[in-house]
Formats: structure tokens, sequence, C-alpha cells
């Protein structure tokens, strides 16, 4: 009776384990799933007719702050670049993945900065 016992509580024990995994994994996704659709809302054009990274920003209730002159500077440059020749299609999508992280990376509430 007792071996009976024994071989009941380990495996409760392991399916005690699987599910509190399974709910630790399904709040991770959660989460993740949160921070992709925060990314997602907030967007930036990289073209040179579009407004300035800090206008856009405005926009969505943010400001980029003291930073805002840089991104500014970074955003004249990448297009110059572009116009230019130096940079191919592939290579400019590669940067402004990398600009639009480093843009939601540095935003901050409008109300914050005043």
């Amino acid at each position: 009776m007792r071996g009976i016992l024994i071989g009941y509580g380990i495996a409760f024990m392991a399916l005690l384990y699987f599910v509190l995994c399974l709910i630790g994994f399904i709040r991770l996704r959660r989460r993740k799933k949160m921070h992709d659709e925060l990314k997602e809302t907030i967007s930036f054009t990289h073209g040179l007719t579009c407004d300035d990274y800090e206008t856009q920003a405005n926009k969505y209730g943010l400001t980029l702050g003291e930073n805002a002159e840089h991104f500014a500077k970074m955003k004249d440059a990448m297009c110059r670049l572009r116009m230019n020749g130096y940079v191919a299609d592939s290579e400019m999508d590669k940067i402004t993945k990398r600009i639009h992280k480093d843009l939601v990376a540095n935003l901050r509430k409008l109300e914050e900065e005043k």
C-alpha cells in the first residue's frame, strides 16, 4: 500500500511541476505579446519627405526629449546615404530596424518632459 502511495505521489508531483511550468510559459507569452503590441502601435516613417521623429512621437503623446536633435541628424544622414546610393535596400531595412528600436527605447511621455 505504501509503495502505491509513493508511486502516485511522484506522479502527482510531476503533474504539478508540469502545470506550474505551463502557467509560467503562458505568462511569459502574454508579457511578450503585450510588448509586441506596444511596438506595433508605435511606428515611425523614415523617408525623406516624412516628418522628423520628434513630430511623429508627439502624435502618440510621447517625446524624444534631448535626443530629438540627435535623431534628426541621424535621419538626415541616413537619407543622404540612401539618395546618393551608398546604402542598398537590404542594408536600409537593417538600419531602419535598428533606429526604430533605439527610438522606442528613448521615448518618454510628453507630460514627464515638461
